[in-house]
């Protein structure tokens, strides 16, 4: 985010190539193009998709600074979406809402998407665009990127080696000499 950006919640979503996201997304991009640019739509496009500057994206063009494809990219395409207020995220029940301290949305966990696809044009120029709205947590699936929080059950237990009392201990060792040099006035 650059100095003086306005604030916003993004999320990029993968779907298969091959899969049955492809033909709506492809349906609703043109829906989108001809209503904003009517029969100059397919031209439009054209110059969009070569500038990058549609939200739908190939995910084998997604590369590190190797070259490498992005781990969890290749075979994807790229739903990238982003919204200045607030998406919805809920469980599997739509009834219990999610936060991100529960930990269950994260990079790589299936999830279902709720977005709104638009076209601009104006000071900030020609796009076709996807408007985050919800997500809706499906399951776990491998993570990569960012990752997720450890579950706590892959701690072992402590309990045993420490004092779980939060009770000072007293020492019982020889008293601390600091020696003529120790300046006792360094805050700390």
């Amino acid at each position: 985010m650059k100095p003086g950006d306005r604030p916003a919640f993004s999320a990029k979503f993968l779907t298969d190539k091959d899969g049955p996201n492809k033909p709506k997304l492809m349906a609703a991009i043109k829906k989108v193009a001809e209503a904003k640019w009517g029969k100059n739509w397919k031209k439009v496009y054209a110059e969009l998709k070569s500038k990058d500057r549609i939200f739908l994206t190939n995910g084998d063009d997604k590369t590190d600074d190797s070259g490498e494809t992005l781990e969890g990219y290749g075979g994807q395409l790229v739903v990238g979406s982003r919204s200045y207020v607030r998406p919805t995220v809920v469980d599997r029940n739509p009834k219990n809402r999610l936060t991100e301290e529960d930990g269950k949305i994260y990079s790589g966990c299936f999830v279902n998407a709720f977005v709104a696809i638009w076209a601009q044009t104006g000071e900030y120029g020609k796009r076709i665009n996807c408007q985050l709205q919800g997500i809706q947590f499906d399951g776990d699936g491998d993570a990569f990127g960012g990752g997720k929080a450890a579950d706590p059950s892959v701690f072992d237990s402590l309990a045993d080696e420490f004092n779980d009392s939060n009770e000072v201990e007293e020492f019982d060792g020889e008293e601390f000499d600091a020696g003529d040099d120790f300046d006792d006035d360094i805050p700390y």
